[in-house]
Parts: C-alpha cells; sequence; structure tokens
C-alpha cells in the first residue's frame, strides 16, 4: 500500500477512536508488525509490512494497536483488550505474526533459496542464507543485520527471530561472546573483541561481492522474489545487478557506472518484463490518451481526464496530460491531480483545484534518454519549469542518476536528471 496512505489511514482512526494527543509513525521493525506505546501515546508500525501489504492486513494491525491503547496496557492480550479491538473490526488473533505477511513470506523464501549458494562458505562477514547458530545452542539461516542485531529465519520453531549480531557463529565456529567467557586469555587479551560483521562496509562489499558472482547462475532465472545477483532494469532503460531489499527500495550495483545505488522496488523489472509500478503508469496514461481525443473539444465544465491542462498562476508553468485525479492523500478533503508533463512524460501532482485548460495538444515523451546520450554527447536540457529548460552543453561525465553538462559558452557547469536530457540534434 502507499505509505503516504497508510499514514492517512492511520490518523484517520486514531482521531476517530482515540483522545487527542495520541500520534502515529512508521517504524523499521522487521520482525513486529505495529505497536502500541501508551506512554508516548504513539501507535507505530512497521515500514516494511506497509509497503508490502494491502489495505486489509494494514486495517487489521490498526485495529490490534488501537485495541492496545483503549483497553490499557495491563489489559494485555485479555478480554478487555480483545471486546475492544474486535468492536474496531479486528478479526484475527492475539499476535500477527510477521513470517504470515507478503512481506515477511518473500524475505523467508529469499533465505531458503539462497542457503544452498552459500553452503561452503567459512569466512568474511555473514550473508542470506548461511546456517548461524547462537547462545543455547539454537540453530537457523541467517537473513539480515539490523544495527547490532540479526535476523534469523528459525526452521524449528518456523518464525523469524531478532539476535544479537555478537552472540552470533556460523556452524562449526564458536559465538565471540561465548567465546570470551569460557577462553581464560581473552579476558586479558588487549585487543577488542570483534563480531562476524566486523563494519557496515564490509558487510556491503561482501554482499557486493556475492552478487557480482552470482550473476551468470542467475540469468535464467524469470519469476520469483529477486534475488542477489539477478540483472535487472528500470524505466530509462539502466542495468542493475541486485544485491538485496532495503525496506521499500533495493540496493542494486549500476553495471553501467560500477557503483551502488538505492533504487526503489516498484521501478525494478526482470529483462523482458515490466515493473509493477511502470505497468500502471502506463496503463493510466494509456486510458488517459484513450479519452484524449474527445476531451480535447471541451471548454468548459468540470475538467476530466484526457484534457491538455496546466498549472494556475503561480506554479512554474508547464503543460501536460491530465491522466488521473486521485482523493487527497492526507488528512482532509480534496483531490489531486496527476498530470504527465509534455516531451519528459514526468508524473506530477498538484492539486485538482490549481490546474487550468493549456491550449495545444500533449506531447509524449521521446525515446529513453538512457539509450540516446552519453559522455561527450552535445545535448538539450529539456524542463519547462526550470529557468534551464532549453540549456545546450557537452556531457562531463555521470553523477550518480544525473549528468554533469558544461553549458555552452563557458556560462558554467549544471547537473541535470538523466530524464530530462536529449541529444541535440
Amino acid at each position: 500500500m502507499d505509505l503516504t496512505a497508510a499514514r492517512t489511514l492511520a490518523e484517520n482512526l486514531i482521531a476517530e477512536h482515540l483522545p487527542s494527543g495520541w500520534t502515529f509513525a512508521f517504524d523499521s521493525a522487521t520482525t513486529r508488525l505495529g505497536q502500541c506505546n501508551e506512554t508516548r501515546k504513539r501507535i507505530t508500525m512497521s515500514q516494511q509490512f506497509a509497503a508490502a501489504e494491502e489495505q486489509p492486513a494494514i486495517e487489521q494491525i490498526l485495529f490490534h494497536e488501537l485495541g492496545h491503547a483503549i483497553a490499557g496496557a495491563k489489559a494485555k492480550h485479555g478480554p478487555a483488550w480483545a471486546a475492544a479491538a474486535r468492536r474496531l473490526g479486528y478479526t484475527g488473533k492475539a499476535t500477527v505474526r510477521h513470517e504470515d505477511t507478503a512481506e515477511g513470506a518473500d524475505l523467508i523464501e529469499r533465505t531458503l533459496a539462497a542457503a544452498e549458494q552459500v553452503k561452503d562458505r567459512t569466512s568474511g562477514p555473514l550473508i542470506m542464507g548461511e546456517k548461524v547458530h547462537f547462545l543455547g545452542g539454537k540453530q537457523g539461516l541467517f537473513v539480515e543485520a539490523r544495527r547490532t542485531r540479526a535476523v534469523i529465519w528459525s526452521p524449528t520453531r518456523r518464525r523469524l527471530m531478532t539476535v544479537k549480531l555478537n552472540q552470533l557463529a556460523r556452524i562449526g565456529q564458536v559465538a565471540p561472546a561465548r567465546q570470551t567467557a569460557s577462553t581464560p586469555s581473552a579476558a586479558a587479551s588487549p585487543e577488542p573483541s570483534t563480531r562476524p560483521a566486523a563494519s557496515a562496509a564490509s558487510r556491503r562489499q561482501a554482499l557486493i561481492d556475492h552478487a557480482l558472482s552470482q550473476v551468470e547462475a542467475m540469468k535464467t532465472r524469470t519469476e520469483g522474489p529477486f534475488m542477489a545477483g539477478e540483472t535487472l532494469t528500470v524505466s530509462t532503460g539502466q542495468e542493475f545487478i541486485f544485491i538485496e531489499p532495503k525496506r521499500v527500495n533495493a540496493l542494486a550495483w549500476s553495471v553501467a557506472e560500477k557503483t551502488v545505488y538505492r533504487v526503489p522496488m516498484a521501478s525494478l523489472a526482470r529483462k523482458g518484463q515490466q515493473s509493477s509500478a511502470a505497468q500502471q503508469r502506463e496503463d493510466r496514461l494509456a486510458r488517459a490518451i484513450k479519452a484524449a481525443p474527445a476531451a480535447a473539444r471541451r471548454t468548459t465544465g468540470t475538467i476530466i481526464v484526457g484534457e491538455h491542462v496546466a498549472p494556475a498562476p503561480g506554479y512554474k508553468p508547464f503543460t501536460g496530460l491530465l491522466v488521473d485525479v486521485e482523493e487527497e492523500k492526507r488528512r482532509g478533503s480534496g483531490r489531486t491531480a496527476v498530470i504527465s508533463r509534455d516531451i519528459t512524460g514526468d508524473l506530477i501532482r498538484i492539486r485538482y483545484t490549481d490546474i487550468v485548460r493549456a491550449p495545444g495538444a500533449y506531447i509524449p515523451s521521446t525515446a529513453s534518454p538512457a539509450e540516446a546520450v552519453g559522455s561527450g554527447d552535445h545535448v538539450v536540457v529539456i524542463n519547462p519549469r526550470s529557468k534551464h529548460n532549453g540549456a545546450t552543453g557537452i556531457i562531463e561525465r555521470p553523477a550518480g542518476q544525473s549528468w554533469r553538462i558544461i553549458l555552452d559558452n563557458n556560462s558554467g557547469v549544471l547537473l541535470a536528471s538523466k530524464s530530462l536530457v536529449r541529444k541535440n540534434a
């Protein structure tokens, strides 16, 4: 679910059922879905869960936590809590397990799939799929590290668990915490103890190396969750090697630029396929273009999908095709206009009451700039909302998702998004 819509849903429920002073926030939890903090008067929800699930599942977690707020902390999961939660519409058990959600199931599936590939690994930072043990003799599969803790999949308990990183070790090795307690010389050693994941930098490099080593093995993979080593594309045609997911984003290795980026998961797709975000965008745009001929004849009345529009005075000027009208994604009433901007095809959202009809017809976006331009090319910047619209120059080098352009007539240097740069004829 869209995070803005999830936040709006939560805030509306809090305003309706709880006294003033209660607030809502997302958190980075990976093994619980929601929490009610009565002291701070705050309800939180896992951002990963909210981004991966649909509205009915999110509502159930909110009903669960609102029940705690209404019944009080002392009620725990007793009859008073159950009665309060069910009055709101809660239908589940006392505790909803993260592994039973779509996001949790996806995490487990990728961990199990990676286990076979890393079974012979004996050194370096722990990576997804490795067999580990921790204090108490428990065993599991390493999923991911979260600051000083790790997420573990326990096959025997069939659930995700969190364990301190310094209590983990590969099967056949000794966890640092236990080794310190059992080895007399360890206490006297002047050297500081280390944990398997020595640093964030070394762990990231290990993940990159592992992903790059799996590229050939992953070439035939065409379905299922993305796994380390898969070659994926984005709408601009750029290629990335998938490393690991990070909430709603992914760590990915840029094939062209040989560096790591955070890329929205929804924008990634396998070669020959299309991302869900790109498909939804194309579907909406196709419906608007189909409606454009009839809509173009309108000169009065309500502005409808398919009309050529511009923002009201006070905004930076641009023109584009109205592709959708959405309910405003924040508390309160109102609607938002979704506009596909002329030439660039960028989607822009402004208040529906702030758009006006524009002369002329919609100008579709051109071919992908990633295919058309590169270092050394003479280009023009297409950005109707910027003072640099129409500026020309020579591409010096890439800079992340932008081009560094030396402007003509030695008038300076400009960083321009790759989606807004076209080769100059």
